[in-house]
């Protein structure tokens, strides 16, 4: 009984190296070897291998050669589906490039454009309780005509007004989860130019801080901030110059600098966002991995000790990642830390002379061990 087990998992080991292997490896050739070089490879292969001119024995010899064959036609049929693939990516971009480029000829375009899109109509179609549509060829395809076109018309787009632009932004948000050109793109400053000039030209508080929020939320979704090697130099990049913009148009006569402005007003417009829909909070959580790191540790306590107050009981999960990081803090700055610890005397509580704030920090700093 034995034996025939061990005579069923030989064969099923060796069926499997000739299912698994790569086909190319088998062939001798390159995966971007062109057709006609592994249409040779094959043949002389084959002829090297057929059981009645291979020297070795008939079992072995059939093997390597039912191998090769297999090998070859698994890349016939990848060849055939790259062919649709690349069909399908240049049907959607060939499409996405009419709708863009009519609308922007017809003096129409804005917004609603995107939303004729064929990829973004069904993005929009779809019930808030299914699935988030697939990546595939065709989102590649409208992507890179949306890319294009971008870059194409930068300079008049700038031009635009901040609202107009805002909806732009928005419009492009909806790609950032679909498309791996999609990410790479938005981390690598597409949009930039286009947020400038909403930040620059606006005059409304609420569109500034809209615009920043989105921003982030779209860096945050592209992993620039939790997937990049240098997330300190992201953050950096992501606030250049704004708190000087906010600060010159929107700020107070307030000591505290135009980092801490933006970030307290940035933390206010994100709560009152979400509203009574308190269910929505883990959608801020980018405003933790997004603080503006030019704020001093002083600051960047404050400033999480705020959110934990308005998150309430919201989400317990937000509150741990707001308290590991301002445990981070503490670490990178004892003295701060027993500052901290020292407010959480009884005494000092029962005379009600701390702020919550200054609760929630001192009893992390105690927590923290320092």
């Amino acid at each position: 009984m034995a034996s025939r087990w061990l005579t069923f998992w030989v064969l099923f080991f060796l069926e499997s190296t000739l299912l698994f292997a790569d086909p190319y490896q088998v062939l001798g050739v390159s995966s971007d070897a062109s057709p006609e070089e592994i249409k040779k490879a094959y043949l002389n292969k084959a002829r090297a291998e057929h059981p009645d001119v291979s020297s070795l024995p008939k079992a072995e010899a059939e093997k390597r050669f039912k191998e090769v064959q297999r090998a070859w036609e698994d890349i016939q049929k990848r060849q055939v589906r790259t062919v649709e693939v690349n069909q399908d990516k240049k049907a959607a971009k060939e499409e996405a490039q009419r709708i863009l480029e009519s609308a922007w000829n017809e003096n129409t375009f804005g917004p609603d454009t995107f939303k004729k899109l064929p990829r973004f109509k069904q993005l929009n179609a779809r019930s808030p309780l299914s699935p988030m549509p697939n990546r595939g060829a065709k989102e590649e395809g409208e992507w890179e005509a949306i890319e294009e076109f971008l870059k194409k018309r930068e300079t008049d787009l700038v031009r635009e007004k901040p609202e107009t632009l805002l909806g732009i932004l928005r419009s492009i948000d909806g790609y950032t989860q679909l498309t791996g050109g999609s990410v790479k793109a938005i981390r690598g400053g597409l949009t930039n130019k286009l947020e400038k000039s909403v930040f620059e030209n606006t005059n409304n508080k609420s569109v500034f801080l809209d615009a920043l929020m989105e921003r982030l939320e779209r860096l945050n979704r592209a992993g620039a901030f939790l997937q990049s090697t240098t997330p300190t130099e992201e953050r950096e990049r992501a606030f250049e110059n704004i708190p000087e913009l906010f600060a010159a148009r929107f700020g107070s006569s307030e000591a505290s600098s135009a980092e801490m402005q933006v970030a307290q007003a940035l933390l206010e417009h994100g709560f009152n966002r979400i509203g009574s829909n308190r269910v929505q909070a883990h959608e801020l959580g980018y405003l933790i991995r997004s603080i503006p790191p030019a704020l001093s540790p002083r600051e960047k306590l404050s400033y999480l000790a705020d959110f934990i107050q308005r998150l309430g009981n919201s989400s317990q999960d937000l509150k741990s990642r707001a308290e590991r990081a301002i445990q981070q803090v503490f670490l990178k700055n004892a003295d701060l830390a027993n500052e901290y610890a020292d407010k959480m005397t009884f005494w000092k509580k029962l005379t009600r002379k701390n702020t919550v704030c200054d609760l929630i920090l001192g009893k992390l700093a105690i927590e923290s061990g320092l």
